[in-house]
């Protein structure tokens, strides 16, 4: 039963785990239930969670930031807060029982129903259609599929686009997005402009192999050869190197699809998911406060450098990526978990030079 409803503003998150319907009704419980508990984890970290309502869907969540937050609050800290938990998460879980996230977000005027037991439920609106669409969107769901290794995959809205990352704000970059035209199976009437980013990657190329990305219209200004730069809570996102528009002709090496005008990473690059764990590892030691920010920040630009200079076929690159990995080495002495991911990567450079 229902006490009335009132329509306000909010930011809409819509949320699913991948690959949840398969293996029984327990899986899918557990599953749910490690997403929920990971969201509203990062939710607290809002002054006053009260204000947010959710509606729980079983294998995901809806959720109703009020307009007070900051959207660029939420690509940033509530994202990353959220990435970090679902990693704390799958730390110690076989492959199929990893929690693993499609995200969705648009804002709008939305419909909220007063529950008789005094709770709120969203019920209407197009910011609700819209992110869930989002979620759900082709990109998206082949991602997930080709790149097993990550976590979350965030798909937002054009306009969220246009007004929480381009100003820029919380450390935001436009480069760490890539366009595309968002479309969902079994809807053949819808098709909207979006963007996507992965939260604690920076890839340089985004888009699944068969998907053709939009030219982007933020960042044609923005150079292909400048390094990624991180805000101060470590989000990165996904570096839109080499995307000029048109289908994408190549094939998928390592997660990452090389073009014909792509450079090709050294053969002793290290696999995507070793600079997610290195990332995450890092700002989990941030979120408990064992690494001040100012640490957090300096070390992602290490990892930024390192990233960068891998990717050119020049001896003093490797030189100069060795000595950034050093600097990082100083900056995480203490963590002897750490210590172990970046000396590994010492080692793999200096037999490869």
């Amino acid at each position: 039963m229902t006490n009335g409803s009132f329509v306000r503003p909010f930011t809409v998150v819509s949320t699913d785990v991948a690959d949840s319907s398969a293996g029984g009704y327990l899986r899918h419980e557990d599953l749910g239930d490690a997403a929920q508990g990971a969201i509203r984890a990062a939710a607290r970290a809002w002054p006053d969670p009260a204000k947010w309502v959710s509606r729980d869907n079983g294998d995901g969540e809806t959720t109703l930031a009020p307009s007070e937050v900051a959207k660029s609050w939420l690509l940033t800290e509530f994202i990353n807060r959220t990435h970090v938990e679902l990693q704390q998460y799958n730390r110690n879980k076989a492959v199929d029982h990893r929690v693993r996230l499609r995200v969705g977000i648009d804002f709008g005027d939305v419909r909220v129903q007063r529950l008789a037991n005094g709770g709120l439920r969203p019920s209407g609106g197009d910011a609700l259609v819209t992110a869930a669409r989002l979620r759900d969107c082709e990109p998206a769901n082949e991602l997930m599929r080709e790149r097993f290794e990550l976590i979350m995959v965030v798909v937002i809205s054009d306009r969220m686009f246009q007004e929480a990352v381009v100003p820029g704000d919380r450390g935001l970059r436009p480069e760490s997005f890539q366009e595309l035209t968002a479309t969902v199976s079994g809807k053949p009437g819808y098709q909207a402009s979006a963007w996507m980013t992965i939260p604690g990657s920076s890839s340089s190329v985004l888009m699944p192999s068969g998907v053709t990305p939009i030219r982007d219209r933020a960042i044609s200004t923005v150079t292909g050869t400048s390094p990624p730069l991180l805000h101060p809570n470590g989000f990165t996102g996904v570096k839109a190197d080499h995307i000029h528009g048109g289908v994408q002709a190549g094939v998928i090496n390592g997660g990452v699809k090389q073009t014909n005008d792509s450079p090709k990473p050294r053969s002793s690059g290290a696999p995507d998911d070793r600079w997610i764990l290195l990332r995450s590892a890092i700002n989990v030691e941030g979120l408990h406060g064992e690494l001040d920010e100012e640490t957090v920040e300096a070390a992602m630009s290490e990892i930024d450098l390192v990233e960068f200079r891998r990717r050119a076929d020049d001896p003093k690159d490797t030189k100069t990526a060795i000595i950034a990995l050093q600097r990082l080495r100083g900056l995480v002495v203490d963590f002897p978990h750490l210590l172990k991911l970046v000396n590994r990567e010492i080692d793999e450079l200096r037999e490869s030079s």
